[in-house]
Order: structure tokens, then sequence, then C-alpha cells
């Protein structure tokens, strides 16, 4: 961090604090770097966002279903593989459900 002053306030300058650029603003003739530094745009993040969001919600639905029908059987409780997939089961859930609230 560099510590500056400008109208007698300090200015904290961050590295690499660049501003964000969306791909389609980059001119024609831009660099490599400058494309790797430049973010998605809008339709291609709204995609990204998209699956993530189906992939997390088939994730926690398969979690759960698989701890349900665990947890509903006495027999299958019984046996310890299946308590390992109970345990496995639990922080999956715990992980992907608050991805999905968001």
């Amino acid at each position: 961090w560099k510590e500056g002053k400008e109208g007698g306030k300090a200015a904290a300058e961050q590295p690499m604090s660049y501003p964000i650029v969306r791909v389609d603003e980059l001119a024609a003739n831009a660099s490599l770097y400058q494309m790797r530094l430049s973010s998605a745009s809008e339709p291609e993040l709204k995609t990204m966002w998209a699956i993530l969001s189906v992939v997390t919600l088939l994730s926690f639905l398969s979690s759960f279903t698989l701890l349900v029908a665990l947890c509903a059987s006495r027999d299958c409780r019984s046996k310890p593989f299946n308590q390992y997939l109970m345990a496995l089961t639990v922080p999956d859930i715990v992980s992907s459900f608050p991805c999905i609230v968001q």
C-alpha cells in the first residue's frame, strides 16, 4: 500500500487497482494482458450465473435426497458406509444452501 496526500487527505492506493472494463469495451488492438484483466460481458455473466445456480440447485437437491433416503430406513442408518455418506452430505447441504438463497 502506498500512502499519499491529496488535498490534505491521505489516500491509500491498492495494488492492482484497475477499473473494471468489460471485454466488449476494449479497443480492437488490446493486448492479451488487457484482455485478461477485463471482465466478461453482461450476457456472458448472466449465462455463467444461471449455470452456477442450476448446478448448485442440483447439488443441493441430490445431497438432500440422499440424506433423507438414508435417514428414512433404520437398516440403512445402521451400516457404517451409509453413516459415512450421511456425514459427507451434511457439509454439502450446508455449503450449497446459502448459494441458492442468494
